[in-house]
């Protein structure tokens, strides 16, 4: 009987870590030749995050990413700004979530911090001297522009997918020209939310901007 119950055990527990290895194996295995998986807007202690730089980092590496941006509420903290740019186990891309006068704006590729407070359209030029993206994040929900301010201030994109509302349904964003795809993480949990899948020549900063650009980034949803 002992030797049957180890046995049973032994298959509970074969299939239980098969299991657990699917979430975080699938992705490598359906990313074609060229396609990178990200997350370009998440949120650590430094704000209202759950869980710090490490942790956030850790997780998306566990996940098979290749790539996150730290974005935190109108800060880039000293742990990002030391960390993020020498990080070995992912690309770690320097963000900002900027509150203005109509909204949040997701900044991305800067390192310096954009105040908040201001004009959209401010926003947005300060984020283009720092050579940033900026993402009209999470439109049409809390916090987020209204949709029909999306095409009167100058977004490179907007953001649409979020945890707060997946599977590209945000107000607003089927009539925007160009897409991203971000969970707006603030834990560990919902960076498997959603994510980019990004056609790249290779894995830096400016494919990924390029890519946005050219649209050539869709929804990677497969990690839910």
């Amino acid at each position: 009987m002992k030797i049957y119950f180890f046995a049973i055990l032994g298959i509970i527990l074969i299939i239980i870590l098969g299991l657990n290895n699917i979430n975080y194996f699938s992705i490598n295995e359906l990313k074609g030749q060229g396609y990178y998986i990200g997350n370009l807007h998440t949120h650590t202690i430094a704000s209202d995050g759950e869980n710090d730089y490490n942790q956030m980092v850790m997780e998306a590496v566990r996940l098979g990413f290749d790539f996150i941006a730290i974005t935190d509420h109108s800060t880039i903290s000293s742990t990002a700004l030391l960390l993020c740019p020498l990080d070995k186990r992912i690309l770690c891309i320097l963000g900002e979530e900027v509150s203005t006068l109509q909204g949040h704006v997701v900044a991305l590729g800067i390192t310096k911090i954009i105040p908040s407070g201001l004009n959209a359209n401010e926003t947005i030029n300060l984020i283009h001297e720092q050579n940033g993206l900026a993402i009209a994040a999470h439109p049409g929900i809390d916090l987020g522009l209204t949709p029909d301010l999306l095409s009167i201030f100058d977004f490179d994109a907007v953001e649409c997918n979020s945890a707060l509302m997946p599977n590209d349904q945000l107000t607003g964003c089927n009539n925007f020209y160009i897409k991203v795809y971000n969970s707006d993480a603030h834990n560990l949990e919902m960076l498997r939310t959603s994510a980019n899948n990004c056609t790249l020549a290779n894995l830096t900063w400016q494919a990924i901007k390029e890519s946005i650009l050219a649209e050539t980034c869709s929804l990677f949803s497969s990690i839910i």
